[in-house]
């Protein structure tokens, strides 16, 4: 019986060190992105911020090669929510 191709799961982004890329030519690691994104949303005056976005970034569905425009739908759509 066969079901199609099965992917094995995603590895949690957090743990990945792929890049993020921001542009075609230009590459942050996560620690980068994070910082940007808590600081492009105002998120610097609430003490866990950068910890929220990493849990957040757990539950991130997709695959590299990892783009910010995607992360930064995800968490906007995301973050924040109780699930």
């Amino acid at each position: 019986m066969h079901h199609g191709t099965h992917l094995p799961p995603a590895n949690p982004i957090s743990a990945v060190s792929a890049p993020i890329f921001v542009t075609w030519t230009q590459q942050w690691d996560m620690e980068q992105y994070i910082e940007h994104y808590v600081r492009s949303r105002r998120l610097m005056a609430h003490e866990h911020a950068r910890e929220a976005v990493r849990e957040a970034l757990e539950a991130y569905p997709g695959r590299t090669p990892y783009t910010k425009s995607a992360l930064d739908f995800f968490l906007d759509a995301n973050l924040g929510r109780d699930n």
